[in-house]
């Protein structure tokens, strides 16, 4: 829903984990306009104004999101958390909540968090009659499902798993069980090259093309399921608030990588403004505060940009067939977790807490290792260790689609894209082993773009193509190549 801002409107969202609406400022007019999706403010905005913004694509090609509160369409923001926005287009920016340094053993912690969750999650199926809990099968979402398990006798909803991915993959079958054993009615939404394809648009349209199709998994099918008054929960903060950990990589091994012109798509006369303003973007997320770690300037980052860019405007998606909840996400469950010393945040707090839960939960194995949290191994070998096979299906089933899009379609127009890049980039992904995930998300991104510009007109001014762009890029390719044949020294 798109809405004009009067003098005295506030708009406010949560500290942590909530939903960032969009917002611009009308030139014309100096009325601040705000909406929920990115789809209906784009067409809000004049058709003379719908600007690719390169600072954003700089951010996506080399993070998966824009940095900061950015989109790809030049003025169009995304509120920040702990903030308030009023009718002159002013964000006002409250302290993120607290961190702390407390030591504890993995077993007072758990304690902690499961007390926590369990006053979180209680506020969450309070007045719902209809829950569906996203499960997979890893450690996050079985304990989302353990606790609401645990309490669920205290309430009257009625209590569904569903579970997306590819049949014999790991997380299917084990949400599957997890599903059986209290008792819940599961379903499983496939997952194939055909929904991959959707997302392809569904990320460029409705979501204007700040994340990939392929974090959109099959939240689409959710639509055939669900009402509009049932509550969805997901766990997707679960690792990184349970066990400080982003992405495999926990935070004491975190540092903040260097912004680059990655595989030199953007034109080189462009890059290095871009550079400096996408460096203040993600420094927005702890810019304030000087003394700080640089674990929590890591952490900081990784919440405020990769989880709140991605992460969440992915999740989101749910929010147009029912209500979205993030579980671990609360004022309280944050500020304990993070009251701690990161070296406290361990994977062991998370067994802890399962063996409190339900011993079931303990012994099942871990989709990511096949190894539970109690030494139990999986026997069946059959098992698949991903719940999909993204280059498979796009290099076999979608290629000529692809080329079409990213080497053959509108991007060159956009006067942002270095294209003899753009083509390479195509043709090396062409040539990666089938399976592997290589540059894909950077052919879904681009792909996107070009059908963001499709869908929208977008502008920018001129096409530039920057002959220098493309032999600097060659001589840097090659030189890896020369340095990498040489023996290793001793």
């Amino acid at each position: 829903m798109i809405r004009t801002l009067k003098n005295g409107d506030l708009i406010s969202t949560r500290n942590f984990g909530g939903f960032c609406p969009y917002y611009y400022r009308d030139e014309d007019t100096a009325q601040v306009i705000v909406g929920d999706t990115a789809d209906e403010m784009i067409m809000s905005i004049p058709k003379r104004r719908r600007k690719v913004d390169p600072v954003a694509c700089v951010g996506l090609f080399n993070f998966n999101y824009p940095l900061g509160d950015r989109t790809l369409i030049q003025g169009l923001q995304r509120m920040p958390w702990h903030a308030t926005l009023d009718a002159s287009g002013t964000i006002e920016r409250r302290p993120p909540l607290p961190h702390g340094h407390r030591l504890a053993e993995p077993a007072e912690i758990a304690a902690s968090l499961l007390g926590c969750l369990q006053e979180e999650i209680s506020t969450y199926l309070d007045g719902h009659k209809r829950v569906w809990i996203l499960l997979t099968g890893g450690l996050d979402s079985r304990v989302t499902a353990g606790v609401v398990h645990k309490i669920q006798n205290d309430f009257t909803a009625e209590i569904h798993a569903v579970t997306w991915g590819t049949e014999k993959s790991r997380d299917v079958v084990y949400a599957s069980r997890i599903a059986k054993r209290f008792g819940w009615e599961w379903h499983h939404l496939p997952y194939d090259e055909s929904t991959l394809w959707e997302n392809l648009v569904i990320a460029a349209e409705w979501g204007g093309a700040e994340v990939a199709g392929i974090h959109l998994h099959g939240i689409s099918q959710m639509a055939k399921l669900v009402r509009p008054d049932d509550l969805a929960i997901a766990a997707s903060w679960g690792d990184s608030i349970g066990r400080a950990e982003f992405s495999g990589v926990h935070l004491l091994q975190m540092t903040i990588p260097q912004i680059v012109n990655k595989y030199w798509l953007v034109h080189r006369f462009l890059f290095e403004e871009c550079l400096r303003l996408s460096t203040l973007d993600r420094q927005l997320a702890w810019f304030r505060e000087r003394d700080w770690s640089r674990h929590i300037i890591a952490e900081l980052d990784l919440q405020e940009n990769y989880m709140r860019r991605m992460i969440s405007h992915a999740m989101n998606y749910i929010m147009r067939f029912c209500h979205l909840e993030q579980a671990f996400t609360s004022d309280k469950t944050v500020s304990t977790m993070w009251s701690y010393s990161p070296i406290c945040r361990q994977t062991e707090v998370y067994y802890r807490l399962l063996e409190k839960l339900d011993p079931f939960l303990f012994d099942l194995p871990w989709a990511r290792t096949g190894v539970a949290p109690s030494g139990n191994i999986e026997k069946d070998k059959t098992l698949k260790t991903t719940y999909h096979e993204w280059g498979r299906w796009l290099r076999q089933g979608r290629r000529q689609e692809l080329k079409k899009l990213v080497c053959d379609g509108g991007l060159s127009g956009l006067g942002v894209f270095n294209i003899s890049q753009v083509r390479q980039c195509f043709k090396i992904w062409r040539q990666q082993p089938v399976d592997s995930v290589g540059r894909t998300e950077t052919i879904l991104q681009l792909a996107s773009i070009e059908l963001l510009r499709r869908r929208f007109d977008l502008l920018c001014p001129g096409d530039r193509t920057d002959l220098y762009d493309a032999l600097l890029a060659r001589v840097y390719t090659l030189g890896k190549k020369i340095y990498a044949s040489f023996p290793p020294l001793k």
